[in-house]
């Protein structure tokens, strides 16, 4: 079931270092049914290519598992992700320029929301690739044409034989998750034409390193991109970045937009100016995710510390996100929790793997009535915050784990 990556994905180079361990844990989102047996734990330990510098995960899990039926992310039930989207759209048509956005596609389309985007901004014929199914037959209730697998080589013949070539392609995100890039990579080349362009959402390395992002490591993100690494890699595939945008999703990312090579597109000045960020912070060595490790080792100390006091009260968490099992792993949170509250139906009454705490729905929260609770949907601390304070009085404790560690 799991297999080991001997190579690095950007240039196959076999000089991969450990750079950050990190403790077994089970598949993000996941949790224990009543009356099930314990999850598998997997390895999340991150390592570095010498050659490169690109960071990225050695152990595999197959993409079935991985995107089962338990992944049911949908972005068009997130407001931000809409109006994310809407202004996504737009950075899009300032590169077509002169050239029409006839045939659109999304690599890894989720529920569509991007496609519908699209659509409405360019008049678009549109299809959307994605191997989960829960959100593939939501995006074909609405309208959004969905292809039901994964990008592949069968993928592309079949959409040449519909499509003489591509106006706009996107893979948001798909870049963390794919073990295969190269031919990924390549595969997105051949379908564009000079006045192409293929947009992808990443993870952003600058971001994981300077605010100790550990609730960006899963199992599913198997690289972080930095963009030193991954220009040159862009180059040997056919494709130029000709331009990025950062943006704060997921506590830091970033947009690249790149155009085939033999298009010989301008090169916008910030790529340049992030490439020098990147070197300063170290990426270009190991001294950057070097500084990442020693940022959560530091992290886990002090959450030790702010919550030795109340071992043996009744302390909470807010939020199964997909970070929690790690981060519940990583702080050693298990022995201490005695319940996680969760707006999620399909999560209400499941368990954490290795522990006796169960996953309870809002309603719950007064009745436990918790000293602690922490925060475990990190992106949404401060409404978490506010909300906990309204619902349990100003004097419960509440421990943030982002932007930085504290008890509020």
């Amino acid at each position: 079931m799991l297999t080991r990556r001997t190579k690095c994905r950007l240039c196959e180079s076999e000089q991969l270092v450990l750079s950050v361990k990190l403790p077994v844990t089970t598949i993000a989102d996941h949790y224990r049914a009543t009356g099930e047996k314990q999850m598998p734990l997997y390895p999340l330990d991150m390592y570095r290519c010498e050659s490169c510098g690109h960071i990225q995960l050695l152990d595999i899990l197959p993409p079935a598992i991985l995107f089962d039926a338990e992944f049911t992310y949908m972005p068009s039930k997130n407001p931000a992700l809409i109006e994310h989207f809407k202004m996504y759209a737009d950075l899009v048509a300032n590169l077509l320029g002169d050239h029409s956005a006839y045939v659109c596609l999304d690599i890894g389309s989720n529920d569509g929301l991007f496609l519908q985007t699209l659509k409405a901004r360019f008049g678009s014929e549109i299809l959307g690739i994605d191997p989960a199914h829960a959100p593939a037959e939501h995006a074909r209730s609405q309208g959004v044409e969905t292809w039901e697998e994964f990008f592949s080589a069968d993928s592309v013949r079949r959409i040449k034989e519909r499509f003489k070539k591509i106006d706009v392609i996107s893979a948001n995100n798909v870049f963390a998750h794919n073990d295969d890039l190269i031919s990924f990579a390549t595969n997105v080349a051949s379908l564009m034409h000079d006045g192409s362009v293929f947009s992808f959402e990443f993870s952003y390395l600058v971001d994981v390193v300077e605010k100790g992002l550990i609730g960006t490591v899963f199992h599913e993100h198997v690289s972080t991109h930095s963009l030193l690494s991954l220009i040159p890699f862009l180059n040997r595939c056919g494709l130029d970045l000709v331009d990025i945008k950062r943006i704060d999703t997921q506590g830091g990312a970033a947009i690249g937009f790149a155009k085939l090579l033999s298009a010989k597109s301008r090169v916008s000045e910030t790529v340049a100016q992030l490439m020098q960020i990147e070197r300063k912070l170290g990426l270009d060595t190991a001294r950057g995710i070097n500084s990442f490790r020693d940022r959560i080792i530091s992290d886990k100390t002090k959450v030790a510390e702010l919550l030795n006091p109340y071992v043996g009260e009744m302390v909470g968490g807010f939020g199964a996100a997909r970070s929690a099992n790690l981060f519940i792993d990583f702080f050693e949170l298990g022995p201490i929790l005695k319940f996680i509250i969760d707006d999620s139906p399909q999560k209400c009454g499941k368990w954490l793997n290795a522990f006796q705490v169960p996953i309870l729905p809002n309603s719950s929260l007064a009745e436990k009535n918790p000293k602690v609770v922490i925060c475990l949907a990190w992106i949404h601390t401060e409404k978490i915050t506010t909300r906990l304070k309204e619902t349990l009085g100003v004097g419960v404790k509440v421990l943030q784990l982002y932007p930085e560690i504290k008890l509020v």
